[in-house]
């Protein structure tokens, strides 16, 4: 049985949904922590860093604003 992880880090930052530009900031501000977060992850379960999924959830404060929106970092993100 193959076992993997994904981890979700919910964020209210407030962005300008009509920009791309705003999630690729967004990705960019949390790099480092979602790198952490994946290295201890798979630490604690013994597990390679590759098996461990990091996404970031973009949650408006009020869904008027504008949709959630998932952000997926893919191996190539972290160094």
């Amino acid at each position: 049985m193959k076992i993997a992880a994904h981890i979700i880090d919910f964020k209210t930052n407030q962005l300008d949904p009509t920009k791309e530009e705003s999630y690729d900031a967004l990705k960019k501000e949390y790099t480092a922590q979602m790198s952490a977060y994946r290295k201890h992850v798979a630490a604690a379960l013994n597990l390679p860093e590759s098996a461990v999924a990091v996404s970031l959830l973009s949650c408006p404060r009020s869904y008027e604003q504008h949709p959630a929106r998932i952000l997926q970092y893919r191996a190539g993100d972290f160094v």
